[in-house]
């Protein structure tokens, strides 16, 4: 991870400046430096296609008008002689054809391609997480390329920015057309080539950690994510009460006849997992739900009229229990005002007819049998 010789330069110059006007040794005028102004920053993933910058700079700067302070190429190691060859001329051409101010500063890093790659922890993976975090840190703002290099460098720094991005930081993705990619042109130079290029903003979940720490690594930041994403996001405990069949979520009392009741009871005791449905039902799982419902069940004749509906006595006839899957459903639903919440109460279908399996979400330790 090194950055290139102009960037350094750059840097060096500025820094002589304000010390012959400030007289300030470097460590006060590096605190000035990092006190200033927040600075858009893109961070571009490059591979075979270099142009793939030159675009995102057409669209951000000479269409969008965003003035962007710094460049952040992240390639491949054996495509980084091409990328330093060929990228600092077709930005300088670039402003020049539009009029662009040609003072963004360019860095460039790469790092061992990951299908050569055998270490434990990916170089690349790393070298993405490190730059995210760094200029955040910095409290800048991030324009992230994720058209270029490989697949999982994409994945890594979509990732990167969802950990450690906030409300101002852009993802975008750029496709070309076919006529476009042949021209080998770094960028449109009139109206009809900009129609054969489109620009997405590509929406990102922000987690927006409380804290980071500089010297924390990827796999800190990730298994801290994880941790807050629990703390925030407890599911209410679903508590059941057998002696009256009830069931209560999030304050909220839900009451169920004798079927429907057994049939919640069976898969809120495997909460957490599906089961085989359909055909595959297993005549165990029928039998287990049939002992409930008698254990439950509030008359004779209630008794009796589900049994006259089984097909085999000691089960419950699958019918039967789909439509209770159906009923309890329209009750949670109804009943929390809340689809997303909901969804993880009420037993859910997944597979088609051949395939399909039932199956409360939430994880079984959410779970409260109230005798």
């Amino acid at each position: 991870m090194q950055l290139n010789g102009e960037f350094r330069k750059i840097n060096i110059q500025r820094i002589r400046i304000l010390k012959n006007k400030k007289n300030l040794d470097t460590k006060k005028i590096i605190r000035i430096f990092e006190k200033m102004k927040s600075e858009n920053v893109i961070i571009c993933l490059i591979g075979k296609s270099p142009q793939i910058l030159t675009e995102a700079m057409y669209f951000l700067e000479y269409k969008s008008k965003i003035q962007i302070d710094r460049i952040i190429v992240v390639t491949t190691n054996d495509c980084y002689a091409e990328v330093r060859k060929n990228i600092p001329k077709a930005l300088a051409q670039l402003a020049k054809h539009y009029g662009i101010a040609h003072t963004t500063k360019l860095e460039i890093y790469d790092a061992m391609d990951e299908f050569y790659d055998f270490k434990e922890e990916s170089s690349l993976k790393n070298l993405i997480y490190e730059l995210v975090k760094i200029e955040k840190l910095k409290g800048n703002t991030l324009h992230c390329i994720i058209s270029g290099g490989r697949k999982t460098m994409s994945v890594d720094l979509a990732m990167a920015l969802s950990l450690l991005g906030n409300d101002n930081d852009k993802m975008y993705h750029i496709v070309a057309s076919e006529n476009f990619v042949r021209s080998q042109k770094y960028y449109p130079t009139n109206e009809e080539e900009a129609n054969e290029l489109k620009f997405y903003e590509k929406p990102f979940v922000k987690l927006k950690l409380s804290k980071i720490n500089k010297a924390e690594k990827f796999t800190e930041i990730v298994s801290k994510a994880q941790s807050e994403i629990d703390s925030r996001v407890e599911l209410p405990m679903l508590e059941i009460y057998p002696a009256t069949k009830r069931i209560v979520i999030n304050d909220k009392v839900i009451q169920f006849q004798p079927l429907p009741f057994a049939v919640y009871l069976f898969f809120a005791k495997n909460a957490g997992k599906f089961i085989k449905g359909g055909k595959s039902f297993s005549d165990r799982h029928l039998e287990e739900i049939w002992e409930i419902y008698v254990k439950y069940a509030t008359s004779y004749g209630h008794l009796q009229r589900v049994s006259a509906s089984s097909l085999q006595q000691g089960k419950v006839n699958l019918e039967l229990i789909q439509k209770a899957i159906s009923v309890i459903r329209n009750q949670i639903i109804l009943t929390l005002d809340n689809d997303l919440l909901s969804d993880f109460y009420i037993i859910n279908t997944i597979g088609n007819y051949a395939n399909k399996k039932y199956g409360i979400k939430i994880p079984k330790n959410r779970v409260k049998i109230i005798r």
